[in-house]
């Protein structure tokens, strides 16, 4: 019967398995492939019921009988690659869990005797290749998905452990014996092992952890150990095995292994044998340290990714990649790039894209240097040097910039790139193809609008949001035209349990730690730094606009003091600055704030800022009308009305107290010259919008120029602040040359002149003189300027005082041309107070020229006069004078309709002229004055005056219509004295 025994086993050794399965025998590989119905199948049965009968006598036995030691170590060699199979790929069915156990308790038992066979027979010499193989076949055994008991319910659970125990205990700790068992040859299984020992530490068993997590501590000694060669030093460091455990470590984890208890008792462990060991006891508990931060990341990127919201899976993987940059792990540090840049294109966030290429393209250098395998990249997989992969990422990175509109950092590559082609490789086409796209950049900044996006402190408060989150405040910047409203309902929605916050209060400490989620979102502005190459120079706003909301890093918010009161004299700010991690925007749209610094805002300061807020977003305005003539006026109009007529806010009139109380005397000249500057701003803009408002909106601007000269009337009566334009009442006449409402340069067009005396018609000219340049003066501030101190342009005719003076005889029926009427007295002196009003208009225009300039100082300007030698004279002839005239008169139904067609026609009529003692009224064309002083509003006298006589003729005279519709009306003298006498 024995011998019988040594027969049968003879046929199963590894290596005449062919005499079972016939003369074409499948590979030992593949026998546990195949179903459990085939003739493998069977074999395995058989094979696995013949290891079931024998004991230790027959394994001993039958070890003995192989005649060399070769002999047996290729029998171990492929006994245990058999075993390793059956496990990976079992040959029976999944719900046929008794066979599986039964397989598995016949094999544990195997290993357990070739464990101490492969101890005693080849550990001198030392056979690395079988040791190697019974780890491996081991570890595969231990984390096959048949074992893991947490999978299954408590009740098979219980069951399989009252019958078979838990074979995983067993197993570890058969490792855990072969691996001190290795002695000095432990050196040749590290790195190699870390990776398959890890993977069974991480099996969620308390005591096959506690068994096995010391391996890693004897790995760690024993590379630190290591004698270098040629040498009486030992090596001092175990960064191969550092390097594998976090590399093996961040692939486990994310495959689903580990939890957070085995990161504890991993510190815990590792922690205290670090401690015991005075050697490397500094540098072990750094690597320690290292692990825990690792998996604390890990696990929560892990449940993060099982989540469908990107913006978590991107912080946790930015989280990663912070990590990754401190400890210089460049592969991984790849890695996350690639994932995060796949998330950025997936929800379009081109911009943050860009940033993310940004980082992958600083680890390149412009050189023909071939690339690591660390650095090959999955977009560009053919690229082969670090210049060829740095040159592709840049193209690619100039593109999401340009879909970003981003365009100043796309320009910042183009120029890179531009150097790279002209001075190293000398390639001039793609010079010139880098130069045309540099180009078309330039021209997106100045020819297209982007909207400016506004930025959100987000606090997180309490323990039920993710460890990366909480108790920390972040700065968000908000996707294009997001407002706060739809900010909070986004964040809502990521976060649906959230508790939103009602107050700016720091949280107490219950909310800290309390185990709900608190949310506190209120919007900050962005702190622009200040650019030292745009120091004294005249900027675009086009060009500054994008500096004021991007490449940020300090964000400011303010709120008022709690002191009961709602007067603003008394009304006292607390104002925050916050500086985060990193400028926005970057590789994701918010940032870790890392600084807080608060200060208090006095009342007279919190006046001037809002006031100089206000003058910034209104000269904003302006200069976007200016340069687009389609846009609508609408937005313009609101913002000026609230500012001439503060129904709610009550506008300037709140800081009445600042103007003449006894507060710093620099704090009220600021606001003094605010004052001034907005008081020139609301003209320009009243002019733009006067100019583009439709004609149901001239009620509405007739409106704010009356509550515009009110205001003007206002500053100067209290406030003592001199005003120079006092809004648009009285006659207005127009330019004869006029500056262009889409103009965007701040200096004016206008001529400036002199008035002298024409001897020969009594009238006044002009000498025009080119207007001179100012440059800003240097200075740290932007300091806002006093207009009073620019000279201002004339640029209307004005007939000499001394030769329009009149008399005021009494009116009678037969006609006297000797004098002019009361009328034409009135309308004069009006006339000649409109002139002085609207040259001041145009002329304050070259000192709003500095507003464009960061640094800019109120300077004086001059102008020498300079005499016009053409003589003015009508473009129509006079009219004849009263004998002259037709009798004929249109019939006294049709004089109501003629005055009213001579008021329609008065908005481009072409001249006012007057005929009396040889002297002319200049010509005027209404093209020459432009659209800026179009239908302005002249005002009634109070008192009207006398009617002129019928029989003499007195030119045109501009007669004021009053606010009533909006339009100037120019209206003839004798025209309306006809009608006046018809009405008779």
């Amino acid at each position: 019967m024995k011998s019988k025994y040594w027969l049968d086993l003879k046929h199963f050794r590894p290596l005449n398995l062919q005499k079972i399965f016939g003369d074409h025998p499948p590979p030992i590989a593949e026998i546990a492939s195949v179903s459990f119905g085939t003739i493998n199948g069977n074999c395995v049965c058989v094979m696995i019921s013949l290891l079931r009968q024998m004991t230790d006598l027959h394994y001993r036995a039958y070890i003995q009988s192989f005649p060399t030691t070769y002999d047996l170590m290729d029998f171990l060699m492929e006994i245990l690659c058999v075993f390793r199979d059956l496990v990976q790929r079992n040959v029976y069915p999944q719900d046929w869990l008794e066979m599986i156990m039964v397989q598995n308790c016949v094999i544990l038992r195997a290993l357990r005797f070739f464990a101490s066979t492969i101890h005693e027979c080849f550990s001198s010499p030392f056979e690395q290749q079988l040791w190697n193989n019974f780890f491996h076949c081991a570890i595969s055994f231990l984390t096959q998905e048949s074992l893991q008991l947490d999978n299954f319910s408590i009740s098979k659970r219980n069951k399989i452990i009252s019958r078979y125990k838990d074979m995983r205990r067993e197993t570890g700790f058969e490792i855990r014996s072969m691996w001190f068992k290795l002695g000095v040859n432990k050196i040749k299984f590290i790195p190699q092992l870390v990776g398959p020992i890890l993977e069974m530490t991480l099996i969620p068993e308390i005591e096959l952890r506690k068994a096995t997590i010391p391996i890693f501590f004897d790995m760690m000694h024993h590379e630190y150990i290591q004698p270098i060669p040629n040498s009486h030093l030992i090596q001092g460091n175990f960064n191969e095995f550092e390097n594998e455990m976090i590399t093996q470590l961040d692939m486990l984890i994310e495959g689903g292994r580990g939890d957070e208890q085995y990161m504890e008792l991993f510190t815990e462990t590792m922690g205290h044998l670090c401690e015991g060991n005075a050697t490397m006891c500094e540098l072990g508990l750094q690597f320690v340290g290292t692990i825990h931060n690792l998996l604390e990341r890990l696990l929560v990127y892990r449940t993060i990714m099982m989540d469908d919201v990107r913006e978590h899976r991107m912080s946790c993987i930015v989280n990663l990649l912070d990590f990754y940059h401190e400890i210089n792990r460049q592969e991984m540090y790849i890695r996350y790039l690639n994932k995060l840049y796949g998330l950025h294109l997936a929800c379009d966030n081109f911009t943050e894209a860009a940033h993310t290429l940004i980082l992958y393209a600083k680890l390149l250098q412009w050189s023909d240097k071939e690339l690591d395998p660390m650095l090959l990249s999955s977009i560009h997989r053919d690229a082969r040097t670090h210049r060829e992969l740095k040159e592709r990422l840049y193209y690619d990175i100039i593109s999401n910039f340009d879909k970003g509109k981003m365009w100043e950092k796309g320009i910042e590559l183009c120029e890179e790139l531009c150097k790279l082609y002209k001075e190293e490789m000398f390639d001039y086409v793609s010079l010139s193809n880098i130069l045309k796209r540099q180009a078309g950049l330039y021209d997106c900044i100045m020819k297209q609008m982007r909207p400016e996006p506004e930025y959100f402190r987000v606090g997180y408060f309490g323990g039920g949001f993710p460890s990366f989150l909480q108790n920390k405040v972040f700065i968000y910047r908000g996707k294009e035209y997001e407002r706060l409203a739809d900010f909070n309902a986004r964040m809502q929605t990521l976060f649906p349990h959230a508790e939103l916050m009602r107050t700016l209060d720091h949280p107490s400490q219950d909310v800290l730690e309390s185990e709900k989620q608190y949310l506190q979102i209120n919007a900050v502005s962005p702190v622009m730094e200040t650019k030292s190459q745009f120091a004294g120079r005249y900027i675009s706003d086009q060009i500054l606009r994008y500096y004021k909301v991007n490449e940020v890093q300090q964000f400011t918010y303010s709120r008022r003091k709690e002191d009961g009161s709602g007067d603003v004299t008394n009304m006292w700010l607390e104002r925050t600055y916050m500086t985060t991690s990193y400028p926005l925007p970057g590789i994701v749209g918010w940032f870790l704030v890392m600084d807080f610094k608060t200060i208090s805002v006095s009342p007279i300061e919190n006046a001037i800022e809002t006031m100089e807020e206000k003058n910034k977003n209104l000269k904003s305005l302006i200069d976007q009308h200016r340069q687009d003539s389609s846009l609508r006026s609408d937005p313009l109009g609101m913002q000026l009305n609230g500012i001439v007529d503060p129904a709610v806010s009550g506008g300037i009139a709140n800081y009445k107290e600042f103007y003449i109380g006894e507060f710093n005397h620099d704090l009220q000249t600021r606001l003094r010259a605010a004052t001034t500057d907005q008081v020139s701003l609301v003209r320009d803009g009243l002019l733009v919008h006067k100019s583009k408002a439709p004609e149901a909106l001239q009620p509405f601007h007739s409106h704010m120029e009356q509550r515009f000269t009110q205001m003007c009337n206002m500053i100067e009566r209290e406030y003592g602040i001199k005003v120079a334009e006092k809004g648009f009442l009285g006659a207005t006449l127009r330019r004869n040359q006029s500056l262009p409402s889409t103009s965007s340069s701040r200096v004016s067009d206008l001529s400036v002149a002199s008035l002298v005396t024409n001897q020969d018609n009594g009238w006044r000219s002009y000498k025009p003189q080119r207007p001179t340049t100012v440059s800003p003066a240097s200075g740290p501030n932007n300091t806002p300027r006093n207009n009073s101190l620019a000279t201002r342009s004339q640029s209307v005719w004005v007939k000499d005082k001394s030769n329009s003076s009149s008399s005021s005889g009494t009116k009678e029926k037969s006609g006297s041309s000797s004098s002019l009427s009361l009328s034409k007295v009135s309308t004069l002196s009006t006339l000649k107070k409109r002139v002085s009003q609207v040259t001041e208009q145009f002329g304050s225009n070259a000192d709003l020229s500095h507003r464009n300039s960061l640094e800019s100082a109120p300077q004086q300007l001059s102008h020498p006069p300079i005499e016009l030698s053409e003589q003015l004279t009508p473009k129509r002839p006079l009219r004849p004078d009263a004998d002259q005239r037709r009798p004929s008169r249109p019939p006294s139904g049709t004089s109501q309709a003629s005055l009213s067609g001579s008021r329609a026609k008065s908005g481009s009529a072409n001249s006012i002229a007057s005929s009396h003692s040889g002297g002319t009224y200049p010509s005027r064309n209404s093209a020459d004055v432009g659209d800026d002083l179009m239908n302005n509003v002249a005002t009634t006298p109070e008192e009207p005056p006398p009617l002129p006589e019928k029989h003499h003729s007195y030119g045109d005279i501009m007669m004021g219509a009053g606010f009533g519709l909006g339009d100037v009306s120019f209206r003839r003298a004798s025209s309306v004295s006809q009608a006046g006498n018809r009405q008779k």
